[in-house]
């Protein structure tokens, strides 16, 4: 008997049955299929896959590759992140240098930077920020402060933190930001090694984040004794590396709540970022409380940071290529690069996370300015999606959240304007986006993409397109008679699988996502394949094992209901935790 008290089959949900596994019949999702992380169809009709044939042995064969990944994600990593969440205490490797140990601020003392939170060896803080003070320009303070911003550091590196400082580098960083290739006149990537090596809680970090990496490549690749003592040896350094980062963050938290300098912000941001993407990689919850906190550093910092580095003219944001990308001999602006990359990745993260929560991004209200056509920020260059669709999905996800408070009450206010304008600027720049491409390349939307090239048209396009059907559910739902939702998915599924190369699919998870929730017949097969796949399916980013499992809920709720499903409803399968990236 179940908890409402219905008497139900013994023979369990169906997803058992079909695996013939012993099913403990929990209500709405089986305890077995949760911890698998594969489809629960529940106890009600019998699915129309459950035919005896061919379709029941695609199902099968479908679910045995899921539970056979997921399966392989157990074992020894799990166990230090587990020891991780539950902060016990991490036996040493070997004994650290007192000067690399964090002191936990006094209470009430808010300091001029996080480099300057940090305790030399002798047991002074550095007196200088990052910022530019009493007139000396924002790279000389920058330099003069880096050797006692840095004194936390060793004389020499292990070479075990030269390889995973450099695995860091080479492969997590590429892979959270497959699309950001910088130019030579803008620096390049030097503001990430200059950052990491005066921020002690980002090197521990981004430490933490290659050990977790590199751990799971390993065990995922290599089997054996030997290879597992070196997963072993992983996962020690990754518990020791969680915990430095633990403190870090217990100290640079006190910030948050009391921010009241804005030389905090890029350090601090940088910090909480990583923090997130670490939480996202390894398939935890708790990386909303942790956006939400860069946001509120965002927000606190930004008409500050933005005056004080000359990011702004008048009350407009600012983008001078003119001065700033021409001028080959000059030397970078480094807190600007910094700045512009950050604020970038954070508006980016708060978006993507508001559409799969159901609400309005906290950023919005700097949109216009920070997304604005001549802004300092351009996401093209840093996640290869133009400013001008982020603004339009941030408003979709603001509409869904207008109408979730407004929608039950009597004066219902009237969306159609909104959703008419918004519809009209994707349509318009879409276009002109469609126009430009043509004009540039036609033949290969890859071949040309390097360190001084643009990001292919491709992955704006697929994000206006899939920005376009987000409207279309957010305002009608799943509507099964509709012809809308079909005439998208055909546009959408024409250049997934004429434009987009195999190798790029990961730079475009969400739009992946929401074409992929009204994908019918064959369509389905597609993202059936693309989310089983490398480079879709790494095995170090577990979050993106939860994506196929909510389509096949999607696509399972669409067909078995006769009820139109609605977008709100589609979020609570996964209880509006997953991060599309």
């Amino acid at each position: 008997m179940n908890g409402n008290g219905a008497l139900r089959s013994k023979q369990g949900c169906w997803t058992c049955r079909l695996r013939r596994k012993k099913c403990d019949e929990r209500q709405n999702i089986c305890s077995t299929c949760e911890q698998l992380k594969i489809t629960c169809y529940g106890y009600g009709a019998k699915p129309e896959w459950m035919d005896g044939g061919a379709k029941e042995k695609a199902m099968v064969e479908q679910i045995k590759q899921i539970v056979k990944h997921t399966s392989r994600r157990k074992g020894r990593l799990n166990t230090a992140l587990s020891r991780f969440q539950r902060k016990e205490e991490v036996p040493k490797l070997a004994p650290k240098p007192t000067n690399a140990t964090i002191a936990p601020l006094p209470t009430g003392k808010s300091p001029e930077s996080i480099d300057s939170s940090t305790p030399t060896a002798s047991g002074s803080s550095p007196e200088h920020s990052n910022g530019a003070t009493n007139g000396t320009s924002p790279n000389s303070a920058t330099h003069e402060s880096d050797a006692a911003a840095a004194s936390w550091l060793p004389s020499t590196f292990s070479s075990e933190e030269a390889v995973l400082l450099m695995h860091f580098l080479d492969n997590v960083f590429p892979l959270q930001y497959p699309v950001y290739k910088p130019s030579v006149a803008e620096g390049g990537r030097g503001w990430i090694i200059s950052l990491l090596l005066r921020t002690k809680p980002l090197y521990h970090a981004s430490l933490a984040l290659a050990t977790f990496h590199r751990g799971a490549i390993l065990l995922e690749s290599y089997r054996g004794p030997c290879n597992a003592a070196v997963v072993v040896e992983q996962e020690k350094h990754l518990a020791i590396c969680l915990k430095e980062f633990r403190d870090a963050i217990e100290s640079v938290s006190q910030l948050v709540g009391g921010f009241n300098c804005p030389h905090n912000a890029m350090g601090l941001m940088a910090c909480i970022v990583q923090l997130i993407y670490f939480e996202v990689f390894a398939g935890h919850d708790t990386w909303k409380v942790h956006l939400k906190a860069a946001c509120t550093t965002f927000i606190r910092g930004y008409y500050t940071e933005i005056g004080e580095i000359g990011l702004i003219r008048g009350r407009d944001a600012i983008w001078d290529p003119d001065t700033e990308l021409t001028q080959i001999g000059c030397q970078p602006n480094e807190r600007k690069a910094i700045f512009r990359f950050m604020s970038g990745v954070v508006i980016w993260l708060d978006i993507l996370s508001s559409t799969m929560m159901g609400s309005s991004p906290d950023t919005l209200e700097f949109h216009p300015q920070a997304l604005s056509s001549e802004s300092h920020i351009k996401l093209e260059n840093i996640m290869g999606c133009h400013n001008w669709v982020a603004i339009q999905i941030a408003r979709i996800a603001a509409l869904h959240q207008h109408k979730l408070l407004h929608d039950h009450c009597p004066n219902t206010i009237d969306h159609e304007p909104e959703i008419q304008d918004i519809r009209a600027k994707l349509q318009r720049e879409s276009t002109e986006l469609c126009l430009s491409a043509m004009a540039i390349n036609q033949s290969d939307p890859v071949r040309s993409f390097g360190p001084v090239s643009k990001p292919p048209s491709f992955i704006t396009r697929m994000f206006a397109i899939s920005a376009g059907i987000y409207l279309h559910l957010v305002v009608h739902g799943y509507e099964s008679g509709s012809e809308v939702l079909p005439l998208m998915a055909t546009e959408a599924m024409m250049v997934l699988r004429s434009q987009v190369p195999a190798e790029m699919m990961h730079t475009i998870i969400f739009p992946l996502y929401i074409v992929g929730s009204i994908a019918t017949g064959d369509d389905q097969a597609f993202f059936r394949y693309v989310f089983t796949a490398m480079p879709v399916l790494d095995p170090s980013l577990e979050h993106r094992g939860k994506i196929l499992p909510l389509l096949e809920k999607v696509w399972h709720r669409r067909q078995s209901s006769s009820t139109v499903l609605s977008w709100q409803e589609s979020l609570s399968f996964s209880d509006q935790n997953l991060l599309l990236i």
